[in-house]
C-alpha cells in the first residue's frame, strides 16, 4: 500500500510541475512576443518622427528660399522705374523660380 501511494504522489507532483512548467512556459512566450511588438512600434515610431523631423526640414528651408526669393523679386520691383511692368508675384510663380533656382545647384 505504502509503494503504491508514494507512486501516486510522485506522479502527481510530475503532473503538476509539467503542468505549471508549460504554463510558465507559454507566458514567458507570451510577454516575449509582447516585448517584440512593443519593441517595433517604438522603432515604427522612431522612423516616422525621423522622417516628419526630415520632412519639416525641407519644408522649413524651401520656405526660407522662397522668402529669400520673393524679397529679392520686391527689391526688383521697388527698383524698377516707375510705370514699368507690373507683375504679380504669386506663391506659384516663386515656387517655380526656386524649382529653376535648385535645378541649376
Amino acid at each position: 500500500g505504502k509503494m503504491r501511494a508514494l507512486r501516486k504522489t510522485m506522479t502527481d507532483v510530475k503532473t503538476k510541475l509539467g503542468s505549471d512548467i508549460k504554463t510558465l512556459t507559454t507566458k514567458l512566450v507570451e510577454s516575449e512576443k509582447k516585448r517584440e511588438q512593443a519593441e517595433a512600434k517604438r522603432d515604427e515610431a522612431e522612423t516616422k518622427r525621423d522622417e516628419t523631423i526630415k520632412e519639416l526640414n525641407t519644408k522649413s528651408d524651401r520656405l526660407e528660399r522662397m522668402l529669400t526669393l520673393v524679397c529679392k523679386h520686391l527689391g526688383d520691383l521697388e527698383n524698377e522705374e516707375v510705370g514699368g511692368k507690373e507683375e504679380e508675384v504669386t506663391v506659384a510663380a516663386v515656387a517655380d523660380m526656386d524649382e529653376s533656382k535648385t535645378a541649376k545647384k
